[in-house]
């Protein structure tokens, strides 16, 4: 059968397989377009295919048409061709440079812009969710592409939807921790984005956006931006959900205890003002932890004053 055959097909027999479905993509037919996609999602999903030679095939052929379908006006054309590049995610690397660039970039082409490009809150959620599994697969070569995540997530951020919210947030924490010294320059939009999203109706919203926000406060380069973040962390702080009230004192702390010795020393003085509310929580679990968070930035804070009189005296 030809699924066997495809076993062990050669890029060559892969191509002549799929190139009628690949012409397809760009017909001017819809229910053309939309049997080349199926069929080369049937294909690619069930089919063995040597990592290497699927790589070659996406860089080569498959991309410059799905392009088009990606924002095909069927949405169901654009949520096909969505589940063909996240087979291709999972199943080999992109190894071509501009190739996985232009990826990326037709993503962020569908959402960063209000309105979106994409009109349908459902295949954007399917973007953000692309984009975390790309975050999370690939390091240098996404460098270059941080200035337009970032503007890209600072759109996704005011999506109406509350998934989408939640799940850019999610992404942000992702970039951030693995970005640490790259990303922190391209922020600030970011974080007047997750300012709004930190009144949100939603508690749940309201706490990945504190999370968050403090996890990107930790890059490089932006613990200065915390000064545009006193006003809603000092609403944040009385806000009716302990959990998120724990979420703030937690961040808080992290930022006391992560920022560099000149970064500290700027800024301890609010951050400690906005965690020694804690100490009067109606919640008695809240109490506890701000104790604990306070004990362990004193001692922390004591260990690196001694630190730097150390490197001083030398």
């Amino acid at each position: 059968s030809q699924f066997e055959m495809a076993m062990d097909s050669t890029l060559e027999e892969l191509v002549q397989r799929l190139q009628r479905d690949l012409n397809c993509l760009l017909d001017e037919d819809r229910n053309l377009r939309k049997k080349g996609l199926t069929e080369i999602f049937k294909f690619l999903g069930t089919v063995q295919i040597e990592s290497t030679q699927l790589a070659e095939f996406y860089q080569s052929y498959l991309l410059k048409n799905l392009k088009h379908t990606i924002e095909d006006k069927i949405e169901k054309h654009r949520e096909i061709s969505l589940q063909i590049l996240e087979i291709i995610l999972d199943k080999t690397r992109i190894i071509d440079q501009d190739v996985f660039q232009n990826t990326v970039r037709s993503l962020l082409g569908r959402v960063n812009n209000i309105p979106f490009q994409e009109t349908s809150e459902e295949v954007r959620l399917q973007i953000v969710r692309l984009l975390q599994k790309i975050v999370n697969s690939y390091n240098q070569e996404l460098r270059l592409l941080l200035p337009e995540i970032a503007f890209g997530i600072s759109k996704l951020l005011l999506d109406q939807f509350p998934e989408i919210k939640k799940e850019t947030a999610s992404l942000i924490k992702q970039i951030s921790s693995k970005f640490r010294s790259q990303f922190g320059v391209h922020v600030n939009p970011v974080v007047k984005s997750l300012l709004t999203n930190m009144q949100h109706q939603q508690n749940k919203v309201r706490k990945i956006s504190i999370e968050a926000l403090c996890e990107l406060l930790l890059c490089e380069g932006a613990a200065p931006l915390i000064e545009q973040c006193f006003g809603s962390l000092g609403k944040s702080i009385h806000d009716k959900i302990s959990d998120v009230r724990k979420t703030v004192f937690i961040g808080l702390a992290n930022c006391l205890n992560g920022f560099s010795y000149a970064n500290v020393k700027a800024e301890e003085g609010q951050v400690t003002y906005l965690l020694l509310h804690g100490l009067n929580d109606e919640s008695e679990e809240v109490v506890n932890l701000v104790i604990q968070l306070l004990e362990d930035a004193g001692n922390k804070r004591k260990a690196l004053s001694e630190e730097m009189q150390e490197e001083q005296t030398y």
